[in-house]
């Protein structure tokens, strides 16, 4: 999919921009928007949009706005737009298909953004959808949050961080289509929000990073028992072994992690759930995924087309 792409793209524009406030060079902000100008031909305006706009709404929230006084904001949009604009004209060049440039510049841009293309969603949709997508770190965003904004010397980073979250949030909840992928731009600042307060939810400090650490716990020990029950299912559509690695996983880090918070000290809890959830990820992509691929095509298809099709094509598979 391009929005993996499209978030390294706006990381790395980001970082450029950030890091040239600090140690100010032509290079830095040349490659950002460099990137940014990568970003458009990737996945549309939003490539340059969501950077700039999320780099400037952090700076405005916390209090920098003279910050943004760099000559780059002159010269940097038109380099960025170079990039789109080179492709445009080799497209044109080279001979386009009738309706190909209007589906590029309207249909994909202005129809996807009004929901010609369907996920028409409410205005709130990524409150719950990004807190589902982060657990079990959602558990850990309000102490994280509330650790830094008790640091007088990391509040600071803490609302260019709300800065930045909050424009990608509010940017695509305006737009009337919307999906869980269009908001990957914030996860870095997600990120960063919980390495910045990473010893401090290690220690268990206050009662918020106390009870994230149980919650977090508790869930991988939920999860992992209701993952090996319902491996024993007979109705389940995909072998029932392919779920035993994670919810091993997912069992032993809970209890691991559970006896982390209650006595190990110094406590290193935040690096073993990391770990864990590596561990998680790497047995769902080497047995849960493959071996639930079968259970994405329609049942009553999937034997007269497996025996209609080449074993290459895969023409039952769903959206």
């Amino acid at each position: 999919r391009p929005d993996g792409l499209l978030l390294g793209w706006t990381t790395g524009a980001l970082a450029m921009l950030f890091w040239n406030d600090d140690k100010p060079t032509f290079w830095k902000p040349a490659l950002a928007w460099t990137f940014m100008g990568l970003g458009i031909l990737t996945k549309g305006p939003v490539g340059l949009v969501v950077p700039a706009g999320a780099y400037a709404a952090a700076r405005f929230a916390a209090g920098e706005g003279p910050v943004l006084r760099k000559p780059h904001w002159i010269w940097g949009p038109p380099l960025a737009l170079a990039w789109p604009a080179a492709w445009l004209g080799l497209v044109g060049w080279t001979g386009a298909p009738e309706g190909y440039l209007r589906e590029l510049l309207v249909g994909q841009n202005l129809e996807r953004a009004a929901g010609g293309f369907g996920h028409v969603r409410p205005f709130t949709y990524y409150l719950p959808s990004m807190a589902a997508d982060w657990i079990p770190w959602t558990f850990c965003l309000p102490a994280a949050a509330l650790i830094l904004f008790h640091d007088p010397q990391r509040r600071r980073l803490l609302r260019r961080l709300g800065g930045w979250i909050g424009f990608i949030l509010i940017f695509f909840s305006v737009l009337s289509t919307k999906r869980n992928v269009y908001v990957f731009g914030a996860t870095p600042a997600f990120a960063i929000l919980i390495g910045s307060a990473w010893p401090g939810l290690d220690a268990g400090t206050g009662r918020w990073a106390r009870s994230a650490r149980s919650a977090f716990a508790i869930l991988l020990l939920v999860i992992g028992i209701g993952l090996l029950a319902t491996s024993f299912w007979p109705g389940l559509p995909l072998a029932g072994w392919s779920l035993w690695p994670l919810g091993l996983i997912a069992l032993t880090g809970g209890a691991a992690l559970w006896r982390e918070v209650r006595w190990v000290n110094p406590p290193t809890f935040c690096l073993l759930a990391a770990l864990v959830l590596l561990a998680a990820e790497w047995s769902v992509g080497l047995f849960s995924i493959p071996l639930s691929i079968p259970s994405r095509r329609p049942w009553p298809l999937h034997r007269p087309c497996g025996n209609a099709c080449r074993p290459t094509v895969h023409c039952c598979s769903t959206p």
